[in-house]
C-alpha cells in the first residue's frame, strides 16, 4: 500500500526486522474489516521487535536512560524530537505489540519506564500489562490521544518528560 515507509530495527545494531507503513487517512477504511481498515499495514515477513530499542540509538547503556514507552512510532519520534536527550523513546507498534520477554528484560533494566499509551481503553489495558511486567515502570499519559497528537496541539513534550521522570524518582519501587 501507499504511504510512508517506517523502517524497524531489529535489535542489533543496523539491523532491519520489518518494514510499517503509515497510510494515508484517505486510504484508511474502517469498516473493511480487512488491510483497508488499518492506518498501518506492516510488509509480509516483517516480526515485531520494539521501536528504537535504546541500545540502537544512545551511547548511553540501557541501565541509565530513562524509557518513554508509546505505541506508535510517530509517537516515539515526536519524543525523540522534543526530549531525545533525557530520554529513549520506543514504541511497541500496537497495543499488544513488543511483549515478548527480550523486551522486558531489556526496559526492566532503564532507571524507570513511562508508560505512555494512547488515550481509551485499548491504551490503558496495555499500560496495566507493561505496568505489572515492569518493576521500573508507572502510568504516564499524554495530555492527548498520543505524544505525537500532543506535539501537534503545541503541548510541551520536554516538560512532560521532566515531570514523568520525576514522578517516577518519587514513585515507590
Amino acid at each position: 500500500p501507499r504511504g510512508i515507509v517506517i523502517p524497524w530495527g531489529g535489535g542489533t545494531p543496523g539491523g532491519i526486522s520489518g518494514v510499517n507503513i503509515r497510510r494515508p487517512k484517505g486510504d484508511v477504511k474502517p469498516d473493511a474489516g480487512d488491510y483497508r481498515s488499518r492506518k498501518y499495514q506492516r510488509a509480509t515477513g516483517s516480526w515485531s521487535p520494539l521501536y528504537g530499542t535504546p541500545r540502537e540509538r544512545t551511547p548511553r547503556p540501557v541501565s541509565e536512560t530513562p524509557v518513554v514507552l508509546v505505541e506508535g512510532e510517530f509517537d516515539a519520534l515526536a519524543v525523540l524530537q522534543e526530549a531525545g536527550d533525557l530520554v529513549a523513546p520506543v514504541a511497541t507498534g500496537s497495543t499488544s505489540g513488543a511483549r515478548r520477554e527480550r523486551w522486558r528484560s531489556t526496559l526492566a533494566k532503564a532507571p524507570a519506564v513511562l508508560v505512555s499509551f494512547d488515550e481509551g481503553a485499548a491504551g490503558e489495558s496495555a499500560s496495566k500489562v507493561w505496568e505489572a511486567a515492569l518493576p521500573n515502570g508507572i502510568r504516564w499519559p499524554p495530555h492527548a490521544d498520543d505524544t505525537g497528537e500532543m506535539l501537534e496541539q503545541g503541548g510541551d513534550l520536554r516538560t512532560w518528560v521532566r515531570c514523568g521522570l520525576e514522578a517516577a524518582r518519587r514513585s515507590p519501587s
